[in-house]
């Protein structure tokens, strides 16, 4: 088990439990996320079913969409439509990629947890052995860094870089400007969502397996479960088959490269909800490491919303009163939406995203209802 790789690592995350002063942790019963395989068939829905999905996609009117749904005993439906430049008028095709922002933290989740497994890496490794410059360096582990207690700063408050999204900014000036603002809280206390905490993982990972991460990814991820669409951009890399954000017709320019292992993942919504599938019926690992994912969830910073190792659990009894929840991630700039999740009452697997600000939680909640 994850926890268990050494003695410390259990003391470890049993150290953040008790010096954790946030809200309640989520307190509920998500064995039932743990999906099997064989239940998602890789066949199209019947015609029916795909018509609604179409008259909804339709009517919704998106500047362009990548959405998949795969239904357990019935199959899946993929859909991608719309405009990557409408100004140029280039059209979406099936070679047409989409980002998927912080959706991408739950393929660095992956990693880091089977470097874990393969004990090239322990859950309570100290910060300090590759950043020793951020404060409280030797007392933030890898456990803080996966699930967001680690108190440092998110390179995506600082003002210049959200004046600039235009712009490449490497690692080392995200790193510096993570490190010349004050930590929000020592590690362990409470939680906070940190896009350098992703962005370091991805570093210590090609630390370790000297490789650039995208090789990584693809090599642990990709490539063992043939996702043909799926990768992590090099840095400055440009796709010209890559659907650009927009706002009221105005293509916005971006540099999607940027965050790294916090979200620089691009694919379409098909190969997304494969890497679901895969993860919830334990192909990445083993049962038990699959389960530590959510086995402790902090709450967000929306009611209902609780996170863990690279995943989010929507909670809808607090959200709205409805049964049920979801597990995976959503991810976006202001411009660019996108979301994979599991929904747990009924199974069904939803992957959205579309280049423009449209929810892709609404377009999720209402296909799953169209699909009941």
């Amino acid at each position: 088990m994850i926890c268990c790789l050494a003695l410390s690592s259990c003391k470890a995350q049993s150290d953040h439990i008790e010096k954790y002063k946030g809200k309640a942790l989520l307190q509920a019963d998500l064995s039932s996320v743990i999906i099997d395989e064989k239940s998602y068939q890789d066949i199209a829905v019947d015609s029916k079913l795909a018509q609604r999905f179409d008259e909804f996609i339709t009517k919704l009117k998106p500047n362009g969409v990548s959405v998949s749904i795969a239904i357990p005993g019935k199959g899946t439906w993929n859909y991608q439509e719309g405009f990557v430049n409408k100004k140029l008028e280039i059209k979406i095709d099936r070679q047409t990629l989409f980002y998927w922002a912080s959706v991408g933290k739950m393929f660095t989740s992956v990693v880091i947890n089977q470097l874990i497994k393969e004990q090239k890496l322990g859950m309570d490794s100290a910060l300090s052995k590759w950043f020793p410059a951020f404060k409280y360096s030797d007392k933030i582990t890898i456990q803080d860094l996966l699930v967001h207690t680690s108190g440092i700063y998110s390179f995506n408050y600082d003002e210049s870089f959200n004046s600039n999204p235009n712009l490449y900014y490497s690692p080392d000036q995200l790193i510096t400007i993570a490190q010349k603002a004050k930590p929000h809280f020592k590690p362990g206390e409470y939680w906070s969502y940190s896009n350098t905490n992703y962005l370091l993982l991805a570093l210590i990972a090609e630390a370790i397996a000297h490789k650039p991460f995208a090789q990584i990814v693809q090599e642990r991820i990709v490539n063992p479960l043939g996702l043909t669409s799926v990768k992590i951009l090099a840095p400055k890399e440009q796709l010209s088959n890559l659907a650009q954000a927009h706002k009221d017709g105005d293509v916005l320019s971006r540099d999607y490269s940027v965050p790294l292992g916090a979200g620089n993942l691009v694919g379409n919504a098909a190969d997304m909800v494969k890497f679901q599938i895969a993860l919830l019926s334990n192909k990445l690992f083993d049962r038990p490491i699959t389960s530590a994912l959510f086995a402790k969830m902090y709450p967000m910073f929306e009611k209902g919303m609780y996170y863990g190792q690279g995943i989010m659990c929507y909670n809808f009894p607090e959200i709205d009163g409805s049964p049920g929840k979801w597990i995976g991630h959503s991810g976006g700039i202001p411009d660019y939406k996108s979301l994979v999740i599991l929904d747990q009452q009924t199974g069904i697997i939803v992957a959205v995203s579309v280049n423009e600000n449209i929810s892709a939680e609404a377009i999720a909640n209402n296909l799953i209802k169209l699909a009941r």
